[in-house]
């Protein structure tokens, strides 16, 4: 896994190319003393394998590597605000932020304006969690977003697999940046899974032209290889536990290479 993580994050940064690399840690993995001591001993071995990876990629990161287990594992310590929800696998709002600021930093340093990442409210969150337990309740988080003023949204796009109302695989948006506003210009795909649902608001109002697609659909995949040719900024997430399908064979990275050859700027 770790080898194949290395060989698409050489393919992306070797054409040139500014790239972050980052995965959602399962929650379990940051929040452990939480878990009872049956689901404890039953996840002993998903526990090696993390702390086995957790060692490879510390040792020999690939280009691009966001290392997301420290991340949320020091902010964790920091207040006793949840960065996950309770009754879902996601990461809240606050929790997002902290992702965020590492992709944007990693794509172009000193991006992130922590002036413009506001509290806006408290909002009643119904987990997928609880919905899959057949329970009713719901939990009170503090909602967060970024707020850039004079921001203006020229076009958004939606086209590929839908996922609820108003929600498809691959989403474009074209912005105008306010005047003197830090934010990445140029052409920028992001291939994410529903980890990055609730970060996507924040990414937004940094960029002039993004594109996500998704890992869930086949075809937005493929349209993140071929948005992967023009693209000056790239960024590949997964969930922790997708890490083992999505790089568990070669598959990726030679579509990826392939993809990057065409345009001339392969390895």
């Amino acid at each position: 896994v770790a080898e194949e993580m290395r060989r698409v994050a050489r393919a992306i940064t070797g054409a040139g190319k500014s790239f972050a690399l980052l995965f959602a840690p399962d929650k379990q993995g940051i929040y452990p003393e939480y878990l009872s001591s049956d689901l404890e001993r039953r996840g002993e071995c998903a526990r090696q394998k993390r702390e086995a990876l957790r060692a490879e990629l510390s040792t020999d990161p690939p280009p691009g590597y966001v290392d997301s287990w420290s991340l949320l594992g020091e902010a964790r310590g920091q207040d006793d605000r949840l960065l996950y929800f309770r009754d879902d696998s996601h990461l809240t709002t606050l929790g997002a932020s902290i992702w965020v600021e590492a992709v944007l930093d990693q794509l172009q340093p000193e991006t992130w304006d922590p002036a413009i990442f506001q509290f806006v409210d408290t909002r009643q969150h119904y987990g997928n969690l609880t919905r899959s337990l057949g329970l009713q309740f719901t939990e009170s988080v503090d909602h967060f977003e970024v707020h850039r003023d004079g921001l203006e949204i020229l076009s958004v796009e939606q086209s590929g697999r839908s996922f609820g109302v108003d929600e498809r695989s691959t989403i474009a948006y074209i912005l105008k940046q306010p005047d003197n506003a830090v934010s990445i210009e140029g052409e920028a795909v992001y291939l994410k899974d529903s980890f990055m649902d609730i970060p996507i608001d924040m990414l937004v109002p940094y960029h002039s032209t993004v594109t996500f697609t998704d890992w869930r659909d086949q075809g937005s995949v493929d349209q993140f290889l071929e948005l992967l040719v023009g693209a000056d900024f790239v960024v590949i997430e997964t969930s922790e536990h997708g890490l083992w399908k999505r790089f568990a064979d070669a598959s990726l990275a030679d579509s990826v290479i392939e993809a990057l050859a065409a345009e001339g700027t392969g390895p």
